[in-house]
């Protein structure tokens, strides 16, 4: 049946090559299309030309058809009786090459949807940086600068070289750009390993596929920061909710407006309410003038991707179309934060997988009994969990005989995000720790245990529990912050959507080892014992957004 099928389509092709040869030497080009559905017609000496476009999405196909007139039977015969001789010469060839076609369908089929995501500038690589930092790098004013793609911040935050507590954060150099423009505004930002105090700044940049443009940025000038003596990265690089500024900004207006209200009650109030006032509306006026990357640069959908081995690189993927090209891959997980990229998550439990030599905590609960928050943060090295999840944590790694060497008999986490079933294996909230002591802006954070077992400790560092405590609230319940842990496995579209929540969306496919999205269904398996990995962690390495910081040390987060 395939050599008859091959050899039919093989035949049928002949005969529309031998009337499209003997038409086209006779008449006009066809006309250029719109993409508007329906039909074009041309008259000519020889016949019609009927052009049909059918479209959907931004994937049209236009099919051709030639209705003849006045032409010699004699002259389409000469023609056909040529492809036939072709076609009995080419026939001994069908055969095989029909099966083999057959045989490797679904193989070329993979590897034409894989194409989709591999080609391109869109991709871009994200530098792995001893598994805690992973930096991208962008033009800025002519010079190539390294930073952070944080989905857990909004704005662009570069070290200028005019910063001497910079240290080799300090790259940018403000004169050495003919587009660099100093604006009127200073703000000092709290990042959690310390303080920042920057001057509103406007220089071309370019990023990923995209040429150009005028940006505006914090440049920071003034920095207290101890991380930044190990930073691989020269700038933050915001990729939240474009709208966040400004609805932070707005929200300060109103914070003063209501103390003025309740000091109206009194007629009368502080003169320095009056100037707090006339500061906050300058800097909402001045902050609705700007422009975030991802409006700047037309970004709707972008996604995030991080390699799975131990030193893999990740990648960002601008303008990722994989989720429109096939849905089936994708699970859509609406955004329930007005201006963060946030998740509702739900039943959290552990569950061993079916090689685990042990399955004692198999559907252990671990909270979130009424749902949980959870915060998307690519730029945050760990994960953030509340504090009775972790507590079932430490349980687990207190057994005897648990260690780095057997990690496929540790519990995975099992848990619903967006009604969504998805597993995070134990490498996710277990690794091999150089250095036991934590920087001190993270103490009140992060949580480690040392595990009991000595004996299969990877040289330089002992295994141990690897996450931060979260203590905030929110309006969906107690917050959980999924960060480059959760990037390994999933591969994660970010939706914008323009200014509102309404359609913002993320969508999630598992990873493949290549950092393509995986097959449909793979959501509920557990990851092979060969793709569990330890890793090796320096804690003074570790970064932590300025949003994510303040919200571990939140007791309520308004998402």
């Amino acid at each position: 049946m395939v050599i008859l099928a091959a050899r039919a389509a093989l035949a049928a092709a002949v005969v529309r090559e031998a009337l499209a040869l003997h038409t086209t030497r006779r008449s006009e080009p066809l006309q250029s299309e719109t993409r508007t559905l329906g039909a074009t017609t041309i008259r000519d000496g020889v016949g019609w030309k009927l052009s049909r476009k059918t479209c959907q999405g931004q994937d049209c196909v236009v099919s051709e058809e030639m209705i003849l007139d006045h032409i010699s039977p004699n002259d389409v015969q000469a023609e056909l009786d040529d492809r036939r001789r072709k076609l009995e010469r080419l026939e001994q060839d069908v055969a095989p090459a029909a099966v083999d076609a057959h045989r490797t369908d679904s193989t070329k089929r993979r590897q034409t949807e894989q194409s989709l995501w591999l080609s391109g500038k869109s991709r871009q690589a994200m530098t792995n940086y001893n598994d805690v930092q992973y930096v991208s790098f962008m033009e800025l004013g002519g010079q190539t600068i390294s930073g952070i793609l944080d989905t857990g911040s909004f704005e662009l935050v570069v070290f200028s070289k005019v910063c001497n507590s910079c240290g080799q954060a300090a790259r940018y150099d403000p004169a050495l750009s003919v587009s660099h423009t100093q604006g009127k505004l200073a703000t000092a930002q709290s990042y959690g390993s310390g303080d920042t105090f920057s001057l509103e700044a406007w220089d071309m940049v370019s990023i990923g596929p995209y040429p150009p443009k005028l940006q505006p940025f914090w440049e920071v000038t003034s920095a207290k920061m101890p991380v930044l003596k190990y930073s691989a990265f020269q700038s933050i690089i915001g990729i939240g909710p474009p709208e966040t500024p400004v609805k932070d900004a707005d929200e300060a207006v109103q914070m003063v407006m209501a103390n003025i209200s309740n000091w109206n009650k009194s007629n009368w109030f502080p003169d320095d309410l009056k100037s707090e006032l006339e500061k906050t509306q300058k800097v909402l006026e001045a902050v609705r003038a700007k422009s975030m990357m991802v409006d700047t640069f037309g970004v709707n959908m972008f996604s995030v991707c991080l390699g799975k081995k131990p030193g893999s690189d990740g990648y960002l993927i601008w303008s990722d179309t994989a989720p429109l090209v096939k849905p089936e891959y994708f699970v859509r997980v609406p955004v329930v934060g007005n201006h963060t990229w946030s998740v509702q998550l739900d039943k959290p439990r552990f569950a061993h997988a079916p090689s685990s030599n042990s399955n004692k905590f198999e559907g252990v609960k671990l909270g979130c009994e009424n749902g949980c928050g959870a915060l998307l943060d690519s730029g945050t090295s760990l994960m953030a969990l509340p504090g009775d999840t972790i507590n079932e944590l430490v349980r687990v790694t207190l057994e005897p005989g648990f260690n780095c060497s057997n990690l496929q008999d540790l519990p995975s986490i099992k848990l619903r995000l967006g009604g969504q079933e998805i597993i995070l294996p134990p490498d996710a909230y277990i690794a091999d720790v150089v250095d036991a002591t934590v920087p001190e802006y993270l103490q009140s954070f992060v949580r480690m245990r040392k595990l009991r077992d000595s004996a299969h400790q990877s040289p330089g560092g002992h295994c141990d529990l690897m996450v931060m405590e979260s203590g905030a609230a929110t309006a969906h319940g107690p917050l959980w912050i999924l960060g480059v842990p959760f990037f390994r496995q999933f591969y994660t579209t970010f939706e914008v959507s323009g200014h509102s929540k309404e359609r913002r969306a993320v969508h999630l496919a598992r990873a493949s080892d290549t950092c393509t999205p995986s097959a449909p269904g793979d959501f509920q398996k557990f990851v092979p014992p060969t793709q569990l990995y330890r890793r090796l962690i320096h804690p003074a390495e570790l970064w932590v957004p300025p949003s994510v910081h303040s919200a571990l040390g939140a007791d309520y987060v308004n998402l």
